[in-house]
């Protein structure tokens, strides 16, 4: 399965669990992370085998301002399934989603 679709799937089940304002919130936060998707360090850490995916959600998980259950529950399953690479389409996927109901 590729990142897109992967994506698609983890923001569809975060939208279907949560409200419009820890979306928004949710959005907010992760946007923060996604700027470390662009650093080449950060992301040999993320595809590393050597490195533990509760050591790679933890490390995502510390550059968080807050933490949000759902959220930090989100990035730990995308570390255990090796889909970290999916969080910026993610984002947009979930802002999308949020852009079409405002619009409504």
């Amino acid at each position: 399965m590729d990142d897109k679709l992967a994506a698609k799937r983890y923001a569809s089940a975060l939208i279907a669990v949560s409200s419009q304002s820890e979306l928004e919130k949710s959005v907010a936060l992760l946007e923060n992370l996604t700027t470390l998707f662009h650093d080449k360090k950060f992301i040999e850490i993320a595809k590393s085998p050597l490195i533990t995916a509760g050591e790679k959600s933890d490390l995502i998980i510390s550059a968080l301002s807050e933490r949000p259950t759902k959220l930090v529950n989100l990035i730990m399953l995308l570390a255990d399934k090796n889909r970290l690479a999916a969080l910026p389409e993610i984002v947009k996927d979930i802002r999308f989603a949020l852009s079409t109901k405002k619009a409504s």
